[in-house]
Parts: C-alpha cells; sequence; structure tokens
C-alpha cells in the first residue's frame, strides 16, 4: 500500500507576473499525473494533489510540509494552538 500527495503552488504555472514561470506549468503537470496515475489503478496506491494559493517554488515548501504531514500523519483534531 502507498499513499502519495503532491503539492505545487499556484504560481508554478505560466502568466504575467514575476512570480510565474515564462514556459513551464507544473501545475497543470500535477494535476495531470494525478489523474493518469488514478486512471491506472493501481492496488493499494492512494494518489493526490493539491495546488496551494499564493505560493510560488520558492514559498510552497513550507507550507507543504504541514499539510503533508496532517495529511501522511493524521492525528485527532481539531488542532490548536498552545
Amino acid at each position: 500500500k502507498a499513499r502519495v500527495m503532491m503539492f505545487a503552488g499556484s504560481y508554478e504555472t505560466t502568466g504575467s507576473g514575476e512570480r510565474y514561470y515564462k514556459d513551464t506549468d507544473l501545475t497543470g503537470d500535477v494535476l495531470k499525473f494525478e489523474k493518469q496515475l488514478k486512471a491506472r489503478k493501481y492496488p493499494g496506491l492512494e494518489i493526490g494533489a493539491k495546488i496551494l494559493a499564493d505560493e510560488d517554488h520558492f514559498t510552497v515548501f513550507s507550507n507543504l510540509l504541514g499539510r503533508g504531514l496532517l495529511w501522511a500523519l493524521p492525528g485527532f483534531g481539531p488542532y490548536t494552538s498552545g
């Protein structure tokens, strides 16, 4: 059994502005890859993808780390700060 979650920032695609890529669509690639893997129906594979709003390649990591840990190691919520 395998659980895979992929993340990309919403700016990791082509667009106008400094934070967008000039010719690479990572957000589209991530969603396409997720769809392809789901279509193959691998036994025991749980796959997901999330595009994180207002994030680019340099800022997405800290956000995906927290979300990824909560997804991979769910506890008992709701989570509250101390």
